[in-house]
């Protein structure tokens, strides 16, 4: 989760949905509540529909960049394994060994190898 959280918290991941939302859920907000708006309608319900017709372009663009990060991360680690600087349960492979740390000592091993057959394959 702290990776996702992460990733999720970058400047750039943060920007792009925002402008996502803005347009979007903009236009979407027209479409959609257009006639409430233009009555006067500022029920909750109303203003609930409103807030989610932004937030659903928002979490789209933001959840794809997420996936995207997060499978750059990956491959970088397999790479690193390839070439010998990452070892998966050692704990003398060097300064790249946080990047495993991360997972439980068990399964180290695994999901090392397991994301690495993934994206080789």
């Amino acid at each position: 989760m702290n990776s996702f959280l992460g990733a999720a918290l970058r400047s750039t991941v943060l920007r792009r949905g925002l402008a996502y939302s803005l347009v979007v859920g903009t236009i979407l907000v027209g479409i959609n509540q257009g006639d409430g708006i233009v009555s006067g309608d500022t029920s909750t319900r109303h203003l609930l529909k409103i807030g989610l017709t932004y937030g659903v372009p928002f979490w789209v663009p933001t959840l794809s960049s997420v996936s995207v990060i997060q499978g750059r991360e990956t491959v970088r680690k397999c790479s690193l394994m390839r070439l010998g600087s990452l070892r998966p349960g050692s704990g003398t492979a060097g300064p790249n060994q946080r990047l495993l740390d991360e997972a439980p000592h068990a399964e180290r091993n695994i999901t090392a190898r397991i994301a690495c057959e993934i994206h080789a394959g």
